[in-house]
């Protein structure tokens, strides 16, 4: 049984929304990921209601901005490379070089979307992207944690 616990927590509201974090709600969302989220979000709900809308408007909008700039750049590097590859095949020196560096970039793409460079993309893009609001949603837990003080 998930239970957590935390001295000083005003009784009501908190006590409900700890039970919706808890192993007896929706089980599609995975326990690490709900007691994460509840001990970043402690903090800032017992604090203060109107801090917790802040503070959570703030970290969805964290969330999105890193998600959508982690997806964003690897597909700008990997077209980027691709419009650069098809560019040097025109240059009578580099064509060789170019055609055999288009090769492999295209077979990398491949390899990540099962054999459709489209969706390799889309996979490289959503992987960078969960990682950009994995990593984010870390630097906000540790930042409500420490109270945004740093630890020495």
């Amino acid at each position: 049984m998930f239970k957590l616990r935390r001295s000083g927590n005003p009784p009501g509201g908190l006590e409900s929304l700890l039970y919706l974090f808890s192993w007896g709600g929706d089980q599609s969302t995975s326990p690490w990921l709900r007691f994460s989220l509840i001990t970043c979000l402690l903090p800032a709900i017992a604090a203060s209601p109107r801090l917790y809308m802040t503070t959570l408007r703030h970290l969805l909008i964290s969330l999105l901005l890193s998600g959508l700039f982690c997806f964003g750049t690897p597909l700008l590097l990997l077209g980027s490379l691709l419009i650069l590859l098809l560019g040097l095949q025109t240059v009578p020196g580099m064509a060789a070089i170019a055609t055999v560096g288009l090769t492999q970039l295209l077979e990398f793409l491949k390899i990540f979307g099962n054999g459709n460079l489209w969706e390799g993309l889309w996979v490289i893009g959503l992987s960078w992207g969960l990682v950009g609001v994995l990593f984010d949603l870390y630097i906000f837990c540790q930042y409500q944690m420490g109270e945004g003080t740093s630890h020495q």
